[in-house]
């Protein structure tokens, strides 16, 4: 069981990690009820001229899409009418495609969840009584800035049905807020005007009968001078000239360029002032590295290979190359010779005052054993000591015999 739950969990972050931002994009949809007339815009999409849904949309609505240009900047409108039959929650998704001859690219993607309510919360709303209670706290811009709409609110003044007298049906007013329900055109600013009317509207029912009208309002937005040497894109002219690394290193960034692109339509070409993340390469194989220059991003890649691990000294010394020093620069031998290497000892010693002669190996012998495996030094007690032991014993005896015969005689 847990195994199937991680493999679950495993399989939405791999979905999540593949789709596109605009994929996830989700968008709630309210206002909708039971056998009262909808109209709502529920969504204006720059770059795009068509559309196509999937999924189920409430019964007894539609879909109906529009498009403007100016200065071939195309916008399309999408909107629901009708009137819903059926209470519930509905999930659709509509693709956004870019003007031809792009047509068949995806400009966006939006998710939407309609909910469509069993009983209105009013009958019908007071024709022009839209009013913008408060407008959005951004209200200046820059030229190709979106419209940001935090903090607007917008109300209505609506009517609910508070007595039924026979056939005589009477109404009470009270302020609603429909801010959820309405659009605001344009989105996106396309020229810098000192100051541009945004419009906000909203397709309500205005009477008994159900009849649909478009209420509208305005407030305005102006425009900043931009500095022209403000930032507005940046793209990488060459990457750093070492791109291959081995774990643990630190990033090298020499010859890295970056080309600024201004809002005066001149560009720059910089070496220095940005910051790189990661700057120490720890995952080996491809490892991206993103470039920051103010707000503006861009990446490249490194090739990060693992560290060769190195040979322990213990095992380096005893592959030492063999000395250079011919055998008459050893040091003279004593009455304790040194332990060495004996390639050939002879049976017996020569005399009893002199220790054994040893026969050294040729220089190109020794190289060739000293090299190939280390050198196992020999040891044992030298043959002089063991003649002097038995001489030492043959007294010894000698003494002893002698003081026991003596004492035989004394008897």
């Amino acid at each position: 069981m847990k195994k199937r739950i991680i493999c679950m969990l495993l399989a939405a972050l791999m979905v999540i990690t593949i789709l596109p931002v605009e994929a996830l994009a989700v968008t709630s949809i309210k206002g909708a009820y039971v056998g009262q007339k909808f109209g709502l815009v529920i969504d204006v999409v720059n770059n795009a001229t068509s559309y196509s849904i999937s999924g189920e949309i409430p019964d007894g609505l539609t879909a109906s899409g529009t498009y403007t240009s100016t200065n071939d900047n195309y916008a399309l409108s999408l909107a629901l009418t009708g009137t819903p039959k059926t209470a519930g929650t509905y999930n659709f998704r509509v693709n956004y495609y870019k003007p031809y001859p792009n047509d068949n690219e995806i400009s966006k993607t939006v998710s939407y969840i309609m909910t469509v309510g069993e009983n209105a919360p009013f009958a019908f709303v007071k024709e022009d009584s839209l009013y913008i209670e408060s407008w959005p706290k951004k209200t200046e811009y820059y030229l190709h800035d979106t419209l940001d709409t935090t903090g607007m609110k917008v109300v209505v003044t609506a009517y609910k049905l508070a007595k039924v007298n026979g056939n005589e049906k009477t109404y009470e007013p009270f302020e609603y807020d429909i801010t959820d329900l309405c659009s605001v055109t344009p989105t996106y600013f396309t020229q810098d005007d000192v100051a541009i009317s945004c419009v906000v509207s909203c397709t309500l029912p205005v009477d008994t009968d159900g009849t649909l009208k478009t209420l509208t309002g305005t407030f305005r937005v102006t425009f900043k001078e931009a500095d022209p040497n403000t930032v507005t894109g940046m793209e990488l002219l060459s990457a750093p000239t070492k791109l291959t690394y081995t774990k643990g290193e630190s990033l090298n960034t020499s010859g890295l360029t970056l080309r600024l692109k201004k809002y005066s339509g001149a560009t720059e070409d910089v070496t220095k002032g940005f910051t790189c993340e990661p700057t120490v390469l720890d995952t080996v194989g491809t490892q991206t590295i993103t470039v920051k220059y103010g707000e503006k991003t861009v990446t490249f890649d490194v090739t990060v290979t693992e560290a060769v691990a190195s040979v322990p000294s213990s095992v380096s010394s005893s592959v030492k190359a063999p000395s250079s020093q011919s055998s008459s620069s050893l040091p003279e031998s004593s009455s304790e010779p040194e332990s060495i290497v004996e390639s050939e000892v002879s049976s017996e010693p020569e005399s009893s005052s002199e220790p054994e002669s040893v026969v050294e190996p040729s220089s190109s012998e020794s190289e060739a054993e000293q090299v190939d495996a280390p050198v196992e030094k020999k040891s044992g007690i030298p043959w002089v000591w063991i003649i002097v032991g038995l001489g030492v014993i043959a007294i010894g005896a000698g003494v002893a015999l002698f003081l026991l015969g003596k004492k035989k005689l004394d008897d």
